[in-house]
């Protein structure tokens, strides 16, 4: 149905931390290839470490990915079209995505005393 590239720009505690939107069109025809090939049906990710030029498949993953929530912000929303499909709804021929859009993430961390954790009556 499509496919969203996505760089990751810096990891964060082994996850993805800022990544953005981008178009390239040898990685769009390695996504088609893998998944014609593998003959795959439903949502799937590929990491691909791309060295002098070429992309080099390192993991493949048959689910909705972590940061799948920038590439539904930039228009493709697999998990709504998914469920689309399974309804036998018509499915958009062409999907729109806004490229060169950006997500970062952070960590915040909490701090709480024992009794703030214990309510009333539990």
């Amino acid at each position: 149905l499509g496919a969203v590239a996505r760089e990751r720009m810096a990891k964060l505690a082994g996850l993805s931390g800022k990544g953005r939107v981008v178009k390239i069109k040898k990685l769009h025809a390695l996504a088609r290839k893998l998944c014609s090939t593998l003959e795959f049906y439903g949502p799937i990710n590929f990491q691909v470490l791309v060295e002098g030029g070429k992309p080099y498949v390192i993991e493949i993953n048959p689910r909705f990915s972590g940061t799948g929530i920038l590439s539904i912000a930039a228009g493709f929303n697999l998990p709504h079209l998914a469920i689309l499909h399974a309804l036998g709804k018509k499915l958009p021929k062409r999907i729109k995505i806004r490229e060169g859009l950006i997500i970062t993430r952070y960590v915040e961390d909490l701090f709480l005393e024992k009794k703030q954790l214990i309510s009333k009556g539990a």
